[in-house]
């Protein structure tokens, strides 16, 4: 929102003649952003006390924006090599914590996982943190976040 906002007063000082569309514009976006947030709230505030894992530290803003619990975090970043240690670590935490669901990108091969999950009934969830499925265009946005929220959100049931 405070890029859009920040984008529209350059347009504006841009563009004078068409300040009204782009303040219109604006204000189109600004309550589709709003209710997309209350929409994944409404979805994922009855979630926020599940334990979950997820394979690399992607979602930190998402879970900090909608309350989730902190994850257990496998990998420390996206891309990283899965050692023995961390794979050991992470299924030591994953049982101690009964955590129900592993989230990973659609980039994690299942042998990656299954290597985590063996032996343990956890539900895994791969999720796309791009899009790239998705068609692009003006709603691309929202479809990715709608998306990832309602993945998400029937891993933790």
């Amino acid at each position: 929102r405070l890029i859009a906002k920040y984008i529209n007063a350059r347009l504006i000082e841009i563009d004078e003649i068409n300040a009204s569309i782009y303040s219109s514009n604006l204000d189109t976006l600004d309550a589709k952003l709003i209710q997309l947030q209350k929409d994944n709230k409404e979805l994922l505030s009855p979630l926020s006390s599940s334990n979950f894992a997820n394979f690399s530290d992607t979602l930190q803003y998402f879970e900090k924006s909608y309350s989730l619990i902190q994850p257990i975090i496998i990998t420390p970043y996206h891309g990283a090599r899965l050692s023995i240690q961390m794979a050991l670590n992470a299924k030591n935490k994953i049982k101690q914590k009964q955590v129900g669901c592993l989230l990973h990108t659609n980039e994690v091969s299942i042998e990656k996982t299954k290597i985590i999950t063996e032996g343990i009934s956890i539900l895994r969830s791969k999720i796309s943190i791009l899009g790239n499925e998705l068609d692009k265009g003006p709603d691309h946005y929202f479809e990715l976040m709608k998306n990832l929220t309602s993945k998400i959100g029937k891993c933790l049931q």
